[in-house]
């Protein structure tokens, strides 16, 4: 399946609006304007057809769930379209990249 401009657009509000703003709240999660921005960046790369990108941001901004969340619904929907490469540098944050991955079956 080829996600069209059109797909992503519905798929940016899905993950913005009912996910972050709805879903996370009801489960606990607070939502932080830097997740929130991430998202945005990471499904217009995958709109505009963009090869990579690279996110810095601060401890205790939610980065895991702000670039999680749009991968894995976009790979839900197109699973064949892309793949997903996460780089960390150390043993502990991939430790809490699994814990944050095993949350995610709660969204």
């Amino acid at each position: 399946m080829h996600l069209t401009r059109e797909d992503i657009d519905n798929i940016s509000f899905e993950v913005i609006e009912k996910v972050f703003k709805k879903k996370l709240p009801l489960l606990g999660l607070s939502v932080r304007e830097p997740q929130l921005e991430m998202a945005d960046e990471i499904l217009g790369m995958v709109k505009n057809r963009s090869k990579c990108l690279i996110v810095e941001a601060g401890v205790g901004t939610g980065k895991s769930y702000g670039y999680l969340i749009p991968l894995l619904t976009l790979q839900k929907i197109d699973r064949y379209g892309f793949s997903i490469i996460i780089s960390t540098g150390t043993i502990s944050l991939q430790e809490q990249l699994i814990k944050d991955l095993s949350f995610q079956n709660n969204i």
